[in-house]
């Protein structure tokens, strides 16, 4: 079974009081992504995975390279979607999210 414990508050400050994590998510860093990563890779459990998603390019650049300096084993999936309503309607692409995982 699976739990999620939602904590008020900014990262990484907020997260000093919490138990070492078995996976993290980044959906967002502030500007903060080096600080982010470097903080929850230290603190990752072995096995554990973090997970970031970028619809930004420069995050999408810049998360692999700082999971991997963590020693991290890293992928890239970039996921793009288009909708299609139907009945002669225009479809629409929407802009392409990037998600990186690094395992410790």
């Amino acid at each position: 079974m699976y739990n999620i414990n939602l904590v008020a508050g900014e990262a990484p400050r907020q997260l000093s009081g919490l138990p070492d994590p078995d996976r993290v998510f980044i959906g967002g860093s502030g500007g903060r992504l080096a600080e982010l990563v470097d903080h929850a890779a230290d603190r990752l459990l072995v096995g554990g995975l973090m997970v970031a998603s970028a619809v930004l390019e420069k995050t999408a650049e810049q998360a692999p390279e700082l999971m991997a300096k963590k020693g991290l084993e890293v992928a890239v999936r970039t996921v793009s979607i288009t909708r299609n309503p139907g009945a002669g309607l225009a479809e629409k692409k929407l802009n392409p999210i990037t998600i990186i995982t690094g395992k410790k």
